[in-house]
């Protein structure tokens, strides 16, 4: 989802790709995989190559990065909670808890 606008509504789909400009932490990133997308249309047009890229949502799961210094969101959490768990200490979710995100195991 880093490279879709950051000013969106959700659920997300490919159809919204370029609706907007990507949050700036991002934005070398979301740029580079947005044309991507452009490149293949632009073959298409071209050439008639008929190329499909994917563009999977945050995944998570066995073999993840669960590092606190660059994890995604759902494996930086898990961590947390176990860190909290272990040390008999408080878990703060920081935030405001409205943000929407799509996740797939």
């Amino acid at each position: 989802t880093c490279i879709f606008p950051d000013k969106t509504t959700y659920p997300i789909d490919e159809s919204m790709l370029h609706n907007g400009k990507a949050h700036s932490s991002n934005e070398g990133y979301a740029i580079a995989k947005r044309n991507i997308d452009v490149l293949n249309r632009c073959y298409y047009d071209q050439y008639g190559c008929n190329f499909t890229s994917v563009i999977p949502t945050n995944i998570f799961g066995p073999h993840d990065n669960y590092h606190l210094e660059d994890s995604h969101v759902i494996p930086g959490l898990i961590h947390k909670f176990y860190l909290a768990k272990k040390n008999g200490t408080p878990m703060t979710v920081w935030g405001s808890g409205k943000p929407l995100r799509q996740f797939i195991y």
